[in-house]
C-alpha cells in the first residue's frame, strides 16, 4: 500500500486494519514526507473528509482536533482551489488530470525533467521515532492476526537521493534497529534514473514501475517461499 504523504501514516494504517486477515502480506510504502512530522496528516486529510465522510471512521478524536486546529485555513484554500480547477476544466475540456494508456496521471504539461527538482529530507529524531512507534504497533497488529507486514521505501531519482543520502541512511538504520518489521527495499535500492519518473519525483513512469515491480516481486518470492 502506497502512503499518501499528506494523509499521514496514522490514517493510512488505520484505514487498512479492518481488511487484514490471516495469511495476508501487507506491503507498506510510506513517503519520506511521512517521517518529517506529517504522521498525523495535514489539511489534505480534512479535504478528504469533506469529499468522503467515511474517512472519519479512521481518525481518532484527538487527531481530528489537531487537524482542525492547525489546518483549517489551508483546507479552505485547498477546497477553494478545487472549485476553481473544476471551473477551468469545464471551460477548457483539454485541461485537468487524465490518465494515459499506462495509468499515469497526466496534464497538458506532459513529461517533466525531474532531475533538477529541489528536494530536502530533514531528519528529526522525535518525528522519526514517532513514526517508528506507529509502524511497530501496526506490525504487532498484523502478527496477532496471522498476517505479515513489510516495508518498502519510496522510489526517488538519483540526484535527490544523493543530496539526502546521509539523512536517508540514518532513517533506514533507525527503522531496522527499532522495529521488527521486514524492510525489503532500502532507500539506496529504491533509487532510479530521472528519466524513469513522469511528472514529479514521486511518480514512476511505466518503465520505472515495471523495473521496480519485478525487483520487488523477486524479493518477496525469496522472503516468502
Amino acid at each position: 500500500m502506497g502512503f499518501h504523504g499528506s494523509l499521514g501514516i496514522r490514517y493510512n494504517i488505520n484505514e487498512i486494519k479492518p481488511f487484514i486477515g490471516r495469511g495476508d502480506v501487507v506491503i507498506l510504502v510510506p513517503e519520506y514526507a511521512n517521517f518529517m512530522g506529517n504522521y498525523d496528516g495535514d489539511a489534505n486529510l480534512l479535504y478528504a473528509i469533506s469529499c468522503y465522510r467515511k474517512v472519519l471512521e479512521f481518525i481518532p478524536r484527538d487527531q481530528l482536533y489537531r487537524l482542525i486546529k492547525g489546518g483549517t485555513l489551508q483546507f479552505i484554500q485547498i477546497k477553494t482551489q478545487s472549485y476553481i480547477d473544476c471551473l477551468v476544466l469545464a471551460i477548457r475540456r483539454n485541461s485537468g488530470p487524465v490518465s494515459n494508456k499506462h495509468g499515469d496521471i497526466v496534464t497538458s504539461e506532459f513529461v517533466r525533467d525531474v532531475s533538477n527538482t529541489q528536494y530536502v529530507f530533514t531528519y528529526y529524531e522525535y518525528d522519526v521515532m514517532k513514526c517508528i512507534e506507529m509502524l511497530s504497533e501496526f506490525n504487532s497488529y498484523c502478527v496477532d492476526r496471522g498476517a505479515r507486514a513489510m516495508l518498502v521505501f519510496q522510489a526517488l531519482p538519483i540526484p535527490q537521493y544523493k543530496w539526502n543520502r546521509d539523512a536517508f541512511n540514518t532513517l533506514y538504520n533507525r527503522i531496522v534497529d527499532n522495529t521488527s518489521i521486514s524492510v525489503i527495499q532500502s532507500p539506496q535500492q529504491s533509487v532510479y534514473k530521472a528519466d524513469m519518473f513522469y511528472d514529479t519525483i514521486t511518480h514512476l513512469n511505466h518503465r520505472g514501475r515495471n523495473i521496480r515491480s519485478k525487483y520487488l516481486a523477486g524479493q518477496l518470492k525469496s522472503m516468502l517461499y
